[in-house]
């Protein structure tokens, strides 16, 4: 398997026939975790930078390279649109594109049973490693809770809510045009939807609806109890738990910091069974296995 990053499409399909595209570059934690885990079968890995990058290279050319797949963070997707997105991959009708289920690939490496199985872990216990995870996401639990909502009220901005006009004989003249646009229904209507949608009662609902999912009642994160595990940003977090629960060195012994102590530690969970596992991975796996050659 290789891990390559760039976007020109007459440079893509050099090497595996089989392509998975996926975020961010190739010193990303992405391409090098699904190297890992997908190292056993015929598939090439390639990066193309953000998330928009990967949908719109999805949109433009799952129809002329049905060996093509991308995949994405959850982002703000709502739970219909990722379970779509699972349910027939690879689709034409949904771009032969996979959202993971959680919010970032981050957020499959913060349980702490699964977590703990690294052999770097050596700075901390279980119980010492369950504590920090709890104790970082309650200090940006809320940040993160306030921040969907901002992505949420954006979101219902972007909803297309007017058609274009449809006769050009009603626009003979620029009076004729807009006195049209001045009495066009939906303009009207959207200026006073607007004033409600951003009242702030409206966006409390919000918020106390994310506050309600992410914490399941509770007033700080708890494990086992709503889903901040899944919809926080587990990017930060990860970070967080490695830098205080792990000393990691390279081959050569040297210790490994940043980024690429986060890979490393990623990699090394990889190399257990499939068996062990989060069970997105095992299906990611199967899925991706079903269309190439397992080697």
């Amino acid at each position: 398997m290789e891990v390559i990053t760039g976007v020109p499409a007459e440079a893509v399909n050099q090497g595996a026939t089989h392509t998975l595209f996926v975020e961010g570059t190739a010193d990303s934690i992405d391409p090098r975790a699904l190297t890992r885990l997908l190292g056993d079968t015929d598939i090439g890995i390639r990066t193309l930078g953000p998330s928009f990058h990967v949908k719109s290279a999805a949109q433009a050319l799952h129809p002329y390279h049905p060996n093509y797949y991308f995949l994405i963070d959850r982002d703000h997707h709502d739970d219909t649109t990722v379970e779509q997105s699972w349910a027939n991959f690879p689709v034409a009708d949904t771009y032969n594109l996979l959202i993971w289920r959680k919010r970032e690939l981050e957020n499959y490496f913060l349980d702490p049973g699964y977590l703990s199985q690294s052999g770097f872990m050596k700075k901390c216990t279980l119980a010492d490693l369950t504590s920090r995870l709890l104790k970082i996401s309650s200090r940006r639990v809320f940040f993160d809770i306030a921040n969907q909502t901002i992505v949420k009220v954006r979101e219902v901005q972007k909803n297309k809510w007017i058609e274009d006009f449809k006769n050009p004989d009603e626009f003979s003249t620029s009076e004729n045009a807009l006195e049209k646009l001045k009495m066009s229904e939906p303009l009207r209507s959207r200026a006073s939807l607007i004033v409600e949608q951003m009242n702030f009662a409206s966006v409390e609902k919000i918020f106390k609806e994310l506050e309600n999912e992410f914490l399941g009642g509770a007033k700080k994160p708890e494990l086992g109890r709503g889903l901040w595990l899944d919809r926080m940003r587990g990017k930060q977090i990860f970070a967080s738990i490695v830098s205080e629960c792990f000393d990691v060195k390279d081959t050569d012994g040297k210790t490994v910091t940043g980024p690429k102590a986060i890979n490393y530690v990623a990699e090394d969970l990889l190399r257990q069974d499939l068996a062990q596992q989060p069970s997105d991975f095992k299906e990611l796996h199967a899925l991706i296995s079903a269309r190439v050659k397992v080697k």
